[in-house]
């Protein structure tokens, strides 16, 4: 049921129609990208984070 809710309203919100299986994926695969961006964030890789601007400094 849960997906159902979530397929109208994308629906609504986009008028696109993706089925289940179309937001499942895009679903893990952000999941996915998100949690690199979480771990490259933790690690010492000599970037840091402009809060001002945004951006990756």
């Amino acid at each position: 049921m849960l997906w159902k809710t979530i397929e109208v309203q994308f629906q609504k919100k986009t008028s696109l129609v993706y089925d289940k299986a179309k937001l499942k994926n895009k679903w893990g695969w952000m999941r996915n990208r998100w949690s690199l961006w979480k771990a490259l964030k933790r690690k010492e890789t000599g970037l840091g984070w402009d809060h001002e601007k945004g951006t990756i400094t």
